[in-house]
């Protein structure tokens, strides 16, 4: 197909596209990013070498979709679920941390991908990923702020704090391999109530996590 004709569907684009970033996955998680060659995923998706770039111009912008694939839901998820809206700022919180673990869970090898592999992005791709990862420790932190100015998170750095939260939900994703006695729910409810038990500054005041 011509890339005039993809231009013309959208929808086939991002399709196609999608099929791609899943394989590539997979190869950049078995293989490693750098090893990995434009050439073994037109293997892999069946896709010729040179229509494959009637799709994707280069194994780094597969790499940022990746990221994108990862980045568009934990994005997202504030609107969707109208954190915002919520009055009480351990709710607040609450829903907002088991959300991002929920999204984590479902896309733990991006996740991985990431962590491992983020430096092996141009700048200009990397510059559009470390923003996106500064909007979210952004809305964190302002849960946070506002839960430390009623006196129900702990008075400290909130800023260090949203990040180390980010941070300690990457823990299914990068250790998974030792995790699978855990089913989905059972991570993701342990995961939220630790991150949780850290923040609260009254150990008693703080509510048991209701069924999500």
């Amino acid at each position: 197909m011509s890339a005039l004709s993809l231009k013309k569907n959208p929808e086939l684009l991002q399709k196609k596209r999608l099929r791609i970033i899943n394989k590539a996955i997979k190869l950049f998680i078995k293989n490693g990013y750098g090893e990995t060659s434009m050439r073994d995923i037109s293997k892999a998706t069946g896709i010729d070498l040179s229509n494959l770039y009637n799709f994707i111009t280069s194994k780094e912008e597969i790499l940022f979709l990746v990221f994108e694939v990862l980045h568009e839901p934990a994005v997202e998820l504030f609107d969707k679920y109208q954190i915002s809206e919520i009055k009480d700022p351990e709710e607040q919180l609450r829903t907002a941390v088991f959300r991002l673990a929920e999204v984590m869970f479902e896309h733990k090898n991006e996740t991985l991908l990431l962590y491992r592999e983020s430096k092996a992005l141009p700048k200009k791709y990397l510059s559009i990923i470390l923003e996106r990862e500064k909007k979210l420790v952004e809305r964190l932190e302002e849960i946070l702020e506002r839960g430390m100015k009623e006196n129900i998170f702990l008075q400290e750095d909130a800023f260090f704090r949203a990040n180390l939260i980010l941070f300690q939900l990457t823990l299914y994703p990068i250790r998974s391999w030792n995790l699978k006695k855990y089913s989905k729910e059972e991570l993701l409810k342990m995961s939220t109530e630790c991150v949780m038990k850290s923040v609260i500054s009254d150990p008693q005041r703080s509510r048991l996590i209701q069924s999500q």
